[in-house]
């Protein structure tokens, strides 16, 4: 599966080179999530994703990203867990409408991640440190819109994955399927962790 999401990217680029003379767009996006129970655990997370993209038509366009993010885990107070993760995602991009300077689209990602994680548990007055490592493949599909400020430049917004597939290897070996509605994420936790990218299309 590694080698499948590889090639997809490869792909990906091939075709923005090959194409280059069509419309085309950079970006850099971010994201950034907290959350706190108001005892003792709390949970963040911070993503920074830059990305090339090639519009194939007025319905289709495909690219590609890299993904570096940290996440950071406090269940209770002796306890924490610190995560680091580097990715790379192709995508295809589908344009559902659009309006004024508004665009609406949906987005699938095939990401591959290697993940790094480092938990510090307090155990008779010392510290045990444990670290782990695996690396993740996937397929995630998000709603998104994109508000242009002008010819050149954008402003995307890309919500979280509505649909999601992961499968695991390495120390975590594990898969699963999610949907927003049943995997424990409430409506309003969820429109509060969009992803926000700025786009120079050229």
């Amino acid at each position: 599966m590694k080698k499948i999401i590889l090639f997809v990217f490869g792909v990906c680029v091939f075709a923005l080179g090959a194409y280059a003379q069509q419309s085309k767009w950079i970006g850099g996006g971010f994201s950034y999530s907290s959350t706190d129970d108001g005892g003792d655990k709390t949970t963040s997370s911070f993503g920074f994703s830059p990305e090339i993209g090639f519009v194939l038509n007025d319905k289709w366009a495909i690219g590609g990203g890299l993904y570096f993010g940290t996440a950071n885990d406090t269940p209770n107070t002796i306890s924490e867990t610190n995560t680091s993760k580097f990715g790379i995602i192709p995508f295809a991009r589908y344009y559902v409408a659009q309006t004024g300077k508004f665009t609406f689209f949906a987005q699938a990602e095939l990401p591959y991640q290697t993940n790094k994680v480092e938990t510090k548990t307090t155990v008779g007055g010392g510290t045990v440190t444990t670290n782990v490592e695996y690396k993740s493949i996937g397929l995630n599909v998000s709603p998104g819109v994109s508000y242009d400020l002008n010819d050149r430049f954008a402003l995307e917004l890309k919500m979280p994955s509505i649909l999601s597939y992961y499968s695991n290897s390495g120390d975590y070996k594990n898969s699963g399927f999610s949907f927003v509605l049943n995997d424990g994420m409430s409506i309003q936790r969820y429109l509060l962790n969009p992803e926000f990218k700025f786009v120079y299309k050229f």
